[in-house]
């Protein structure tokens, strides 16, 4: 009887099976990439709460001059004023001051919204002369200007009326300082003051 040959033993085959050493693959651009030089959200917000007020002080300024400059039928207030050349030169800086730093205002928001290191430092210059122009024209107006109003007016209801008014317009000066000052809050934070010159490092 004839015999086979012995046969060689046959080895089982592994799963999976053996994969040849791919290259690791690259990621695509980008992934899990945070910039970090991101606008902060308080950055957003006071830069275009600050565009809206530098854009009504700037066109709402002038308009408050004309009565003082134009013919216009009596006004014993808008007279007081035209009158007495230290309270009309008074009226004209004040003027003057409001427009410009509404610009500056204006250009330091627009360029904080690009995070550019210079504007977030004229913000802050900004901001310190605001305060101090409303501070001074607040005192100028309640020590001097109303004094004088109400000498030329003197006592009845158009004298209470015109006081009121004066006064009025003068915390309404002061309540506008919270731009000025919530804009010196921010824009000297350490993580505002981070991610600018994060973005000036690129």
């Amino acid at each position: 009887m004839s015999q086979y040959p012995p046969q060689p033993p046959y080895s089982q085959p592994s799963y999976p099976p053996p994969q040849p050493p791919y290259p690791p693959q690259a990621l695509p651009y980008g992934y899990g990439y945070t910039a970090p030089n991101a606008r902060p959200a308080s950055v957003i917000v006071m830069s275009i709460i600050g565009i809206i007020f530098a854009a009504m002080r700037i066109l709402c300024t002038p308009l408050g001059l004309v009565p003082f400059f134009t013919p216009m039928p009596p006004n014993p207030v808008i007279d007081t004023f035209r009158n007495d050349p230290m309270l009309l030169g008074f009226l004209v800086i004040a003027g003057v001051l409001t427009c410009g730093l509404g610009v500056v205002l204006l250009i330091g928001c627009i360029g904080s919204l690009l995070l550019k290191r210079w504007a977030r430092k004229l913000l802050v210059g900004y901001a310190i002369a605001q305060i101090a122009v409303e501070v001074i024209s607040a005192v100028i107006q309640l020590a001097v200007a109303m004094p004088k109003v109400s000498a030329a007016l003197g006592s009845g209801p158009q004298a209470s009326q015109a006081i009121g008014g004066m006064i009025g317009g003068t915390v309404g000066g002061l309540v506008a300082l919270v731009i000025p000052i919530l804009l010196l809050f921010f824009m000297t934070r350490p993580h505002v003051i981070a991610a600018f010159e994060s973005a000036a490092s690129r």
